[in-house]
Order: structure tokens, then C-alpha cells, then sequence
């Protein structure tokens, strides 16, 4: 394509594209996407983002599935990116550096990679240092890090078929918005009270988890909920009844 029809792009899908395997120069003109708001790299063959991504100053949506990627570094260079799809990588929590998350940041889809425990993701989401995990396991989370209202502007959170097995107290604290949660298929046992905040939440598909259902005391809280996906839990309907006093009349699924 011609140099000077990519900088009139607002956007260009490039699923597909064997990028991964090209010669060394083929990602040589995403330079000139100064312009383009949201880029497709789904299914390139990328084991790692090309550097010439940080020119796409504009950028404010970036699908990057189905690839190899084990880090998103070159992302701290996006200032106005809102929404990150990158859902079956190779992405651990320390992969995510907090320098991509802002105020603005909406959308985050990382299932099927290699998350492990929730409260590293979302203290990254903040800019902060992590504490020791057995620390911060064991003090509860008490001392809140300063700044996670950060996050606050986060919409949709996808953090299924992963390895999650702990979620840190305070994590949804202040994501008051939330509209979509999906924790389905990891090795939770446990959800944390707070949890009650969410009082936004429209979708909630907890399936897939050794969950119990004493674990589900915070659905009076959730008035906004209209979909609950809990199959292969411990969680029967009758549980469900006991919470919400027959009140819920949104769908379940068991």
C-alpha cells in the first residue's frame, strides 16, 4: 500500500498477515500509521510487537491475539490507547507494564494466557511496586496502595482460562463501573467481599471454578446484575434463591 494513503488511515486490520515469519523491513510502514485510532495484528505470528508500533501515537484500540507475546513493553509509548485485546499469548501479570493504564482505559482482554494472581495484575494497573506475594497475602491487603482510582475507568474485564488463584482483597475496590467481569475457568476457591462494590456490573461468568457457594454472599450488592454464569461450581440454584430472596431476575446459567 501506498505510503501516503497510511497516513490517512483511521484504522486497518491486518489479521493474517504473516508478520511473524516476514523479512526483517516488512513492519517497516506501520511509521506511517500516525493517524490510525484502532489496528488489528490478530493471528500474525508475533513472539514480540514491532517497535515501529510506538509511532502510531493515535492508536486508542489494539487487538494482538493470537500470538506468541510474552511482553508488552513497547505499549508504554501509546498514550492514548483505551482498549487491549490480547486474548491466547504467553502474558504473565509482570508482563503488563502499568505505564499502558490510565484514567480513559476501558477494555482489557487477556484470557488464555498465563495469569496467575489477580492482585499483581491490578497493582500494575496503578504504577505501583509489588510487595512480596506471601507479604501481601498475608496482611490482607490491608495496606491499600495509593492510586488505584486510576482504574476506575475500566468497562470490561476478561480474565478467563487462566491460572488465577487468588484475588487480592482490595482489587475491585475501585472499579466501581465495572460492566462486564469474566473470572471463568481458572482455580478460584475464594471471591473477595468486595467485590460488593460493583455495583454496575451487568455480567458476571464465574464457570469453571472450585468455587462454593458461601462464596456468593455479595449478590445483594450486585443490582445491576442481569447475566450469572456459574457452571461446573459448587453453586445450585436454591443457593442462589437464598441470596437474592427470589429477587434476581436476570439469566443464570448452571
Amino acid at each position: 500500500m501506498a505510503t501516503g494513503v497510511l497516513s490517512f488511515l483511521r484504522g486497518i486490520d491486518l489479521t493474517r498477515f504473516p508478520l511473524g515469519n516476514s523479512a526483517e523491513g516488512q513492519t517497516d510502514q506501520l511509521k506511517e500509521l500516525q493517524k490510525v485510532r484502532w489496528l488489528k495484528l490478530a493471528r500474525t505470528g508475533l513472539k514480540m510487537l514491532p517497535p515501529e508500533i510506538t509511532a502510531c501515537q493515535n492508536l486508542e484500540e489494539l487487538d494482538v491475539s493470537y500470538n506468541q507475546l510474552a511482553s508488552l513493553e513497547d505499549l508504554t509509548e501509546l498514550p492514548n490507547l483505551k482498549s487491549l485485546v490480547a486474548k491466547s499469548n504467553l502474558i504473565l501479570e509482570s508482563s503488563l507494564p502499568p505505564e499502558i493504564f490510565h484514567p480513559e482505559f476501558n477494555v482489557l482482554d487477556l484470557q488464555c494466557n498465563k495469569l496467575r494472581l489477580v492482585f499483581k495484575l491490578i497493582t500494575s494497573l496503578i504504577g505501583r511496586p509489588m510487595a512480596n506475594k506471601d507479604t501481601y497475602l498475608k496482611t490482607g491487603s490491608r495496606a491499600m496502595p495509593q492510586g488505584l482510582e486510576e482504574a476506575t475507568g475500566l468497562l470490561v474485564l476478561n480474565l478467563a482460562h487462566n491460572q488465577i488463584s487468588e484475588i487480592a482483597p482490595q482489587t475491585f475496590v475501585n472499579l466501581c463501573d465495572l460492566i462486564h467481569l469474566d473470572l471463568s475457568n481458572n482455580a478460584l476457591e475464594t471471591l473477595p467481599a468486595q467485590m460488593r462494590r460493583l455495583g454496575n456490573l451487568k455480567v458476571m461468568n464465574l464457570s469453571n471454578n472450585p468455587l462454593g457457594f458461601a462464596q456468593l454472599r455479595q449478590l445483594p450488592s450486585l443490582v445491576a446484575l442481569k447475566e450469572l454464569y456459574l457452571s461446573n461450581t459448587q453453586v445450585c440454584f436454591q443457593n442462589i434463591r437464598i441470596y437474592r430472596r427470589g429477587e434476581f431476575r436476570g439469566m443464570m446459567s448452571f
